[in-house]
């Protein structure tokens, strides 16, 4: 649906301005991905969109963003785990820092989903039943379809407001 709604944007030419942000990593798209034909009907519009190239950060943008993160300077090890660790995504950066300062052991998992489940591990119980639905979901869900999709997992495991909680914990993590 989005891939249509921005090829379908592209399409049209009109006066006014319109902006509209997407993003994509091209390391990921393959030949045959349905990406990449439709960013060839995207740049062949009358009025193609401007496209910005967002690169990796470099060490030292790293370690503006890990200042930024964490207040202090980062030591050289540090900046040299992030580095390496996160190939200068910012993103993967922001959770190598959070899972140094959240997961007990001292082994930080190895990949970026694994990373994010150990940082799940140290929330409630609800938060991670809510990530989890979201998660098989695959689109927004309402409250009360979270509600309801609790209450069939286990009756008796959470109310409304506990899965609001839940929810509020697993955005703020």
């Amino acid at each position: 649906a989005t891939r249509s709604l921005v090829t379908f944007l592209a399409r049209i030419t009109r006066a006014d301005r319109l902006c509209l942000i997407a993003s994509y990593r091209p390391d990921d798209l393959t030949s045959g991905h349905p990406l990449v034909a439709t960013l060839r009907e995207i740049h062949e519009a009358t009025r193609p969109p401007e496209q910005i190239v967002l690169g990796t950060f470099d060490r030292d943008e790293l370690g503006e963003l890990v200042v930024g993160i964490e207040g202090d300077r980062p030591s050289a090890s540090t900046l040299l785990l992030v580095a390496e660790r996160s190939g200068g995504i910012p993103l993967v950066a922001e959770e190598l820092l959070a899972a140094r300062r959240e997961v007990p052991s001292g082994q930080l998992p190895a990949t970026f989903d694994e990373l994010v489940v150990a940082r799940l591990d140290q929330r409630s119980a609800i938060a991670g039943r809510v990530v989890r639905i979201l998660a098989a979901a695959g689109r927004p869900l309402t409250i009360a379809e979270l509600v309801a999709a609790s209450d069939a997992m286990d009756p008796e495991a959470a109310t409304e407001d506990d899965v609001r909680a839940g929810l509020d914990e697993a955005v703020d993590h």
